[in-house]
């Protein structure tokens, strides 16, 4: 069973806050998972196997929603806070909405993470 202690970290999702403020709770944790999904695998040097860039779906002329969905899912559970992971993708024009629904021990709670090639946004 994951932890639902979240902890405390700045706030953001594709950039810090302006103002650094801080996020705790659920909120932390889906800021944090959506950075996972924004960050090229083998860009932290000090966690090689940290990421999978959706934005790499953004320029993909072909690719199976269901595969990508898997891709994030299985990424989503690395982080020892979730148990369980659902992702649904969809293609919009040129951007993707991705709907999330974790489950991290206190139940589900989903969150969608609106990706473009210039901004990332997390919404409830």
């Amino acid at each position: 069973m994951a932890s639902t202690a979240y902890g405390i970290d700045i706030s953001g999702v594709d950039d810090v806050s302006p103002n650094l403020g801080h996020v705790t709770g659920r909120l932390a944790l889906a800021q944090c998972c959506a950075r996972r999904l924004l960050t090229r695998r083998g860009a932290l040097w000090y966690d090689p196997n940290f990421g999978h860039d959706v934005r790499q779906y953004l320029s993909a002329p072909m690719f199976s929603p269901g595969q990508a969905a898997h891709a994030c899912e299985t990424e989503l559970e690395k982080d020892e806070r979730v148990d369980h992971a659902t992702v649904v993708l969809q293609q919009q024009g040129a951007a993707l909405s991705i709907r999330i629904t974790l489950d991290d021990g206190a139940g589900p709670f989903s969150f969608t993470l609106s990706v473009s090639a210039l901004r990332a946004r997390l919404s409830p």
